[in-house]
């Protein structure tokens, strides 16, 4: 995407933007969202419009509304101290 501020995870902010590159990301963590109407209250719809990329954490909270969206999905599955498996669906790699 041409983005070369630090990715990182938005704990505690709940979404970060980066809007340098070639398409705006837009990551959240929506671990601590609760209902629909958290979701509609930090505007995560509103970023739906915006045209760039949502890179969301914890999507399986709301994985009805995001089905819609057609998303790409890559789970990072621990399986040792220094090793992760990475799966992607959604996409043709």
């Amino acid at each position: 995407l041409g983005i070369t501020d630090p990715v990182t995870s938005p704990t505690f902010a709940l979404v970060n933007e980066y809007t340098e590159g070639r398409l705006p990301l837009f990551h959240f963590d929506l671990y601590r969202i609760d209902s629909y109407d958290d979701l509609y209250a930090i505007g995560f719809l509103d970023y739906l419009d915006r045209g760039g990329i949502i890179a969301a954490e914890w999507s399986e909270n709301f994985a009805d509304l995001l089905e819609l969206e057609d998303p790409i999905h890559i789970n990072i599955e621990r399986v040792d101290d220094t090793t992760r498996r990475i799966t992607i669906e959604g996409v043709e790699v």
